[in-house]
């Protein structure tokens, strides 16, 4: 739903990425059908549906296109001095001039963000969005996620992230959806935990640790 955070979260071949390509009509389906503002992807023409829907990939060198930080989020934008303000939150005013792919990792991966941020789709797919970042800039990446008006779906490892910021969170283990429901509620489920290899946040580690020791 709009203003809705999504997380989406699972080991390593879960089907994660998969999941998400299908969700962005970037893999076709061997069966059933999804819907987006109740029309199927089938249904929508290419131009239509990039306009409303943005996918962020795991590898930020599959969607650059220009020869420069500006130009690149600047591409095919009316309102260019929305360029500024985005490249300031996401620590890249500095690098205006450089070839995206002449940026570190953890910068390539702030700049294919940005790059869908100032589109404002209705929604917006991200595979490890905060993926190489430092605890400081992946929160930061999500506050900025957070404020947009239309909905994000988040792929990522990250359990700190989905505690402090998703509004709900699903769990794939072998392209089987094994839970749906409030972060909150995922981590006293501890079987689902543990067979989808999470780690608990700190915050959640923290009060089992002192439960353990009002009980002995």
């Amino acid at each position: 739903h709009r203003g809705e955070l999504v997380a989406l979260v699972g080991a390593n071949g879960s089907g994660k990425t998969t999941l998400s390509k299908c969700l962005a009509g970037l893999t076709p389906l061997t069966q059933g059908e999804i819907q987006f503002h109740g029309i199927p992807l089938s249904k929508w023409k290419e131009k239509d549906l990039y306009k409303a829907l943005g996918y962020v990939f795991q590898n930020p060198e599959h969607q650059f296109i220009t020869d420069s930080v500006y130009e690149e989020i600047a591409f095919g934008l009316e309102n260019r001095p929305s360029v500024t303000a985005i490249l300031e939150k996401m620590g890249l005013k500095n690098h205006l001039s450089s070839h995206p792919f002449s940026l570190s990792q953890g910068q390539k991966r702030r700049l294919s963000v940005a790059t869908m941020l100032v589109h404002e789709q209705d929604l917006l797919i991200l595979d490890e969005p905060t993926f190489g970042q430092d605890a400081n800039t992946a929160t930061e990446i999500m506050r900025v996620l957070d404020e947009k008006n239309g909905a994000v779906f988040m792929i990522t490892h990250d359990m700190e992230l989905v505690d402090q910021f998703a509004d709900s969170v699903h769990v794939l283990d072998g392209g089987e959806l094994i839970y749906s429901g409030t972060p909150d509620s995922l981590w006293d489920f501890q079987d689902i935990v543990d067979r989808a290899r999470l780690k608990l946040p700190f915050r959640k580690q923290l009060q089992n640790e002192m439960v353990r020791r009002e009980i002995h």
